[in-house]
């Protein structure tokens, strides 16, 4: 763990950090969560994606829709979407310059409620098409998950 994060979590004992959250199930297996950092007054959710390298064609591109919100498992609240940063909202868009390129971005929303274990993260309810998709992550949970990783990059530049 970076140093300087370690002191931030402990001096800070209202903010927790999870590493490669589990998730119940992505709607885009080349899109990550890396870092949550659940805090007083926000949560900001760190991600990287990538092309996909078999389809991909000059001119591939992503972005973000301002209506993306984060919801509480078995809870009505959805909590809307306050900052992004190094992603551009819809219709604007981030177009790779190859196959292999990753993008890191953070999505900041309000503070989830306490007591909170899990949420999703929904872009859109509509059905994925064949000329757009949706970043809808479902059951992240608020805990580092140990196992097999979540974030390999690895496979994303080996496909």
């Amino acid at each position: 763990m970076n140093t300087d994060i370690k002191k931030i979590v402990e001096l800070d004992k209202t903010t927790k950090l999870i590493y490669n959250p589990k998730v119940i199930k992505n709607s885009d297996s080349r899109t990550k969560i890396v870092t949550i950092l659940a805090k007083q007054g926000c949560t900001r959710i760190d991600i990287v994606t990538a092309p996909n390298t078999i389809k991909y064609t000059n001119g591939w591109w992503v972005n973000i829709h301002k209506e993306i919100y984060i919801k509480p498992i078995n809870s009505i609240i959805k909590l809307p979407l306050l900052k992004v940063i190094n992603i551009p909202l819809a219709p604007k868009k981030h177009f790779f310059k190859s196959r292999h390129e990753l993008l890191s971005f953070t999505l900041i929303f309000p503070e989830l409620p306490k007591g909170i274990q899990s949420f999703d993260l929904i872009e859109s309810n509509l059905p994925d098409t064949e000329l757009s998709s949706w970043l809808n992550i479902y059951g992240v949970s608020l805990e580092t998950h140990h196992g097999s990783s979540n974030t390999s990059l690895y496979a994303y530049n080996n496909n």
